[in-house]
């Protein structure tokens, strides 16, 4: 695995994101994943459970999605990432900053994914 198959994911969950497309988030796993949204809660592993839980970027606008990898190891990267957006309808900002590691099998499809973040309120 190289960075640039790494930078292929993430650009594909970027566009997930900013897009506001939560059917297309499945599209990013292996048929067999464990997905953690948070270190506290069971993984999320059917692909019908994630595009559930991603429904919530349909209540956010003005999506700004970056990232920046910060190592790579075999099938396993680490990455930096923020993403600030507007709640609809309150026009809340809010920014997150937080932490990806995935792994990716031979396909490019990911196999287990852990996310940690802060939340900030603007």
């Amino acid at each position: 695995m190289n960075e640039q198959q790494f930078k292929i994911w993430l650009d594909a969950l970027k566009k997930v994101w900013e897009e506001r497309d939560p059917n297309k988030v499945g599209d990013l796993c292996a048929e067999k994943f464990q997905w953690y949204e948070s270190p506290f809660d069971k993984p999320i592993t059917k692909k019908e459970q994630l595009v559930k839980e991603w429904q919530n970027i349909l209540k956010q606008e003005n999506i700004q999605f970056s990232y920046q990898i910060t190592s790579t190891k075999n099938s396993m990267c680490i990455a930096e990432w923020n993403v600030s957006f507007t709640i609809v309808p309150s026009k809340e900002v809010i920014q997150l900053a937080g932490i990806f590691k995935f792994l990716l099998n031979k396909d490019g499809d990911c196999i287990e994914f852990h996310q940690w973040y802060n939340i900030k309120e603007l």
